[in-house]
């Protein structure tokens, strides 16, 4: 999204736990995104079955050009070598810390 740092922090909340976030929830996040950060490789093999592989990389190919909202197609450009950059890592850490989180687990 070509939004700023806060606007996706919002969203996030907003799609995991139904609220917006507070101030300091905003600040302390978007501190957190743009902290300076390698790019983590994963350390175990994570080549999919065969069918997963073939799904992915289909879906890849279509319309969207292999990204959007479908997560096959991000999973197929992953695949192919396209890597994660160290603020999207920060984002996917950010979503697990709210799924992960007691707020999450007793609201949903």
């Amino acid at each position: 999204m070509p939004v700023p740092d806060a606007k996706k922090v919002e969203a996030l909340y907003l799609r995991t736990l139904s609220r917006r976030p507070t101030v300091s929830e905003t600040q302390h996040w978007v501190a957190f995104v743009n902290m300076p950060r390698d790019v983590v490789q994963d350390a175990v093999d994570m080549t999919p079955a065969p069918r997963i592989r073939a799904i992915g990389a289909a879906k890849a190919n279509k319309k969207m050009g292999g990204g959007g909202p479908d997560p096959l197609a991000r999973f197929g450009n992953r695949l192919n070598g396209s890597s994660a950059t160290p603020k999207q890592q920060a984002y996917e850490d950010l979503f697990w810390a709210l799924l992960n989180s007691s707020e999450f687990t007793f609201n949903h």
